[in-house]
């Protein structure tokens, strides 16, 4: 429900905030707006017990949070309503809209950094759907204008880019660094900051009316107050459901934040132009698939419905695009896409190589295991752990955690020490770093190259193209991670079958047996569901959208 109605008070914010334009300046218009947020907040917590601001700051003095609670009232009620007001108020409010809302595309990239998340593919294919939505909500607002009379004055949209980067930082700091805050933790938390920043913007706005009094005077006639004063009231409430939300790790806080450019645009474009075209369905379908890739990160998305999405998703920005002129641009592309190919080539060659030779190594050790037990069945319990680790080590390397890869804490049974070791040496080649950057990097080229440049005359055509040469691209990538992780149900098909060829029984308490127990009684796949959902939205949205 925090996360509900975060999205929901976020997508109205922009038109409260357009709608106060010409009230005040807008750097006042923020002070005004944090101050009295602020006030209230105080106001409404002052006869608590636990919740009024003495008792938040002693509790988060005592839980060593008081630096991250400055830290996040600096960022999120100080410098980012400052540069989103000033934004918003002097620039194209569509364009800015967009580059504000890039926040969460940043704090996801920055939140998994910091986690070190080994699903790096669905990551950024979430933040690349994600930003693909959100452009295409704007075409739609925006369609009619020009857009070198939006960047005539770059101003605004770097302010923009500011406020993204401070809230993304926030964000992505609450989320991945600072310890779980729940019930009363979480409000006081959220009181300390709340306060740190709206401390600062009464001061500065106490400094301005010294200073300059005719800035904090209001002009009536220039704007809607009670626009400002609903974004004052909501401001606090708002961002206290986003830090209880973004600290659940299990909720794709972020990549459900994506639903709110879209959203806002839709309520600016209906309240300045009237006008909300078909591009809007394909922009909501892009981010609801980035956000059904940021959610089951932790299981993976299949390589052939991580293609087909890809696809789809290229045809989908592709027919939604203004029609040019002849594509000057696909010589580079066919440079990008050869070089791409050769590398990607190469890697998942060795890929499926290294995989293969991890499946022969695995029969070897299988093979010297049922002679052992066949020749000395005093000894055949030990040998038979020493399978049930093995299965279990190799089991482990296709989970994200890569704990298979470290050294076994335990003394292999004698006679299947050499086995171990090849096993061993098996598991840890992988894919180098070095490789997964020159193919990340040689991928986004690739895919931002041939959409960059005006489909030409032959949409059709060129859209299909470019579709499918983005799923190729896409499925290469996924297909090398998954040789790389070892492919887990096929793992877990492989290891059956040894057991059967060489007659050894799987065990029902060992991690294979539960695993194949749950293969053969799991129930709905809600996810393969979802990914079927939206692979026939993304066709629908595609046909929508054909001129």
């Amino acid at each position: 429900m925090a996360l509900v109605f975060a999205v929901t008070a976020w997508s109205a914010a922009p038109l409260w905030i357009f709608q106060s334009r010409g009230l005040l300046p807008a750097p006042v218009a923020a002070l005004v707006a944090l101050t009295i947020a602020t006030t209230l907040a105080l106001a409404l917590t002052s006869f608590s017990r636990n919740l009024n601001i003495v008792a938040a700051v002693r509790a988060t003095h005592q839980r060593k949070l008081i630096k991250s609670a400055f830290g996040v009232g600096a960022l999120a009620y100080f410098a980012y309503p400052l540069l989103y007001f000033s934004a918003l108020q002097t620039g194209p409010p569509l364009m800015v809209n967009l580059i504000n809302y890039l926040w969460p595309i940043i704090g996801l990239l920055m939140a998994s950094a910091m986690r070190r998340e080994n699903r790096a593919l669905e990551v950024l294919m979430a933040a690349g759907f994600g930003f693909a939505g959100a452009a295409l909500a704007i075409l739609n607002g925006a369609r009619g204008d020009s857009l070198i009379s939006k960047l005539s004055n770059p101003l605004p949209l770097a302010l923009a880019a500011l406020g993204a980067i401070s809230y993304a930082t926030m964000s992505a700091f609450m989320n991945a660094a600072v310890p779980r805050q729940e019930g009363p933790f979480a409000m006081q938390f959220f009181l300390v900051a709340l306060c740190v920043g709206g401390s600062a913007c009464g001061l500065t706005l106490a400094a301005v009316a010294v200073m300059s009094p005719g800035s904090v005077t209001l002009h009536l006639a220039g704007g809607h107050p009670w626009a400002l004063l609903v974004y004052a009231v909501l401001h606090p409430f708002s961002h206290l459901a986003w830090m209880i939300a973004i600290q659940a790790r299990e909720i794709p806080g972020f990549t459900s934040l994506f639903l709110v450019p879209v959203f806002s645009t839709i309520i600016l474009a209906v309240a300045l132009k009237g006008v909300v075209g078909p591009q809007i369905i394909s922009a909501l379908t892009l981010v609801l698939c980035g956000i059904l890739f940021s959610s089951v990160r932790d299981r993976g998305v299949p390589v052939v419905f991580a293609a087909v999405l890809a696809g789809l998703g290229s045809l989908m920005v592709s027919v939604s695009l203004p029609v040019g002129g002849v594509d000057e641009m696909l010589s580079i592309t066919e440079v990008f896409v050869g070089l791409f190919a050769i590398f990607g080539g190469f890697v998942l060659s060795n890929s499926i190589g290294r995989y293969a030779n991890l499946q022969k190594e695995c029969e070897a050790f299988y093979a010297k295991a049922q002679g052992l037990i066949d020749s000395d069945s005093g000894r055949a319990e030990e040998v038979h752990v020493n399978l049930d680790r093995l299965d279990t080590r190799v089991i482990e390397s296709t989970r994200l955690e890569h704990k298979a890869l470290l050294a076994p804490a335990w003394r292999p049974f004698v006679g299947l020490s050499r086995e171990w070791a090849r096993v061993d040496l098996a598991l840890s080649t992988r894919v180098s770093p070095y490789e997964w950057l020159v193919l990340l990097l040689g991928a986004a080229g690739v895919i931002l190259t041939m959409h960059v440049a005006p489909v030409g005359s032959q949409l059709l055509t060129m859209a299909l193209a470019r579709g499918l040469a983005t799923a190729m691209v896409v499925g290469l990538l996924f297909a090398v991670r998954d040789y790389d992780m070892n492919r887990p149900n096929l793992m877990l098909s492989n290891l059956e079958s040894l057991h059967l060829h060489f007659g050894v029984t799987v065990r029902p308490e060992t991690t294979l047996g539960a695993l194949l127990d749950a293969r053969r009684t799991r129930e709905l796949d809600w996810m393969a569901v979802a990914l079927v959902i939206l692979v026939a939205a993304s066709c629908i949205s595609v046909i929508m959208n054909v001129r």
